[in-house]
């Protein structure tokens, strides 16, 4: 495939001074991190989903199944992790209808999965939804990626293939449409006159909105990505733009949404050591925060605001790792106690002291015998 050989958008920002520091290693193309309440980091890549040790060791807690990539050249497999009411979740696999495929998928592909007991279990099957529904119209394409639950208590999916985002009962797996999400104009001359959206992450707010992150699809010129804003109403209206690539997005510990920058795109394919994490602004104002990352493909952050991100998404099995930057997204510090101005402190003191005084004369007046 021919690309459009592009240059990289300057978004402002540099490389993070303090980092990275490589919690784990040897991951099969990571998609997803996860940071726990307990500090925990969980990671899912092509082949498993794995908790990482403070020591950097790895238990694999669930081995996933895996299919071809339509497009050959690759697994794929996991995508992301959400903990919800103690249960682990994942997103799992891509199934299509095509000249060499058809029919079903094997067991927990484009499905929404329930990790425990050292395994897996199938909770929702996204490509039965897709078969029923359809809801861009198009090729009969599955590929859940993003994943959260929201405080509704449901879980809250992002189609990549179906350019949609739908609603997942946890309890019993039910699944509704939510919205579908509107293409990307392209201007490029290369291409379809609209890209695919390809929406790969989700943050749902407190007040029942939703932001949304769009890779888009072909030929993924800098620039054509954005994060959009779904009201309770269902209107959907840009929330960010200019926007590169954009994999994952999250809302850090200091309020702020962030977003990853897999990658700029040229003739060869997108260029290696080209990502970047992006803080999210309204408008054209988003800022790069860490610049020079490897195929970048999710971050997550502890309550301290310390930045984790699975890097090499794309490479070598065993080349992909799970790397921390400190402090990206320290909240603020609570507001200082008030402090009474001089004046104030004055007029308390001095109003203590005729308390102490009227108390004196009372104990010295005598009394009167009846």
């Amino acid at each position: 495939m021919v690309m459009l050989l592009v240059l990289l958008l300057a978004l402002g920002g540099s490389v993070h001074a303090d980092g990275p520091i490589t919690v784990a290693s040897g991951f099969n193309g990571p998609q997803g991190v996860l940071v726990t309440p307990d500090n925990g980091i969980w990671v899912i890549d092509a082949n498993a989903v794995t908790r990482v040790a403070g020591d950097g060791s790895k238990t694999v807690m669930a081995s996933l199944p895996t299919t071809a990539s339509p497009e050959g050249g690759e697994v794929v497999g996991g995508s992301r992790l959400v903990l919800f009411n103690a249960t682990m979740f994942a997103t799992n696999g891509q199934w299509d209808i095509n000249a060499s495929r058809q029919g079903d998928p094997p067991a927990g592909v484009a499905t929404v999965l329930k990790i425990e007991n050292g395994g897996w279990t199938a909770l929702a099957d996204l490509w039965a939804f897709e078969k029923a529904n359809n809801p861009d119209g198009k090729q009969l394409d599955s590929y859940p990626y993003g994943l959260t639950a929201g405080s509704d208590g449901m879980l809250y999916v992002t189609d990549e293939r179906a350019n949609a985002l739908l609603k997942v009962n946890p309890g019993n797996g039910q699944t509704s449409w939510v919205a579908t999400l509107p293409g990307v104009s392209n201007n490029s001359g290369l291409g379809p006159p609209v890209s695919e959206p390809v929406p790969t992450a989700v943050v749902r707010d407190s007040d029942g909105s939703f932001y949304v992150s769009y890779l888009p699809g072909f030929p993924f010129t800098p620039g054509a990505s954005r994060v959009v804003k779904i009201a309770p109403d269902g209107d959907i209206s840009d929330y960010a733009t200019g926007l590169t690539s954009t994999s994952d997005l999250r809302r850090g510990p200091d309020g702020n949404l962030y977003g990853v920058q897999f990658a700029i795109y040229s003739q060869q394919g997108p260029a290696p050591n080209s990502g970047a994490l992006v803080r999210i602004r309204p408008g054209t104002g988003s800022q790069v925060v860490i610049s020079g990352l490897n195929y970048p493909t999710s971050v997550d952050f502890n309550a301290d605001g310390d930045a984790f991100l699975t890097v090499g998404g794309v490479g070598a099995p065993g080349s992909g790792a799970a790397v921390k930057y400190t402090k990206i997204a320290t909240p603020a510090p609570p507001p200082p106690a008030e402090v009474p101005e001089p004046a104030t402190i004055i007029l308390l003191g001095a109003g203590m002291m005729g308390l102490l005084g009227y108390a004196r004369t009372r104990r010295q007046r005598p009394t009167t015998a009846g």
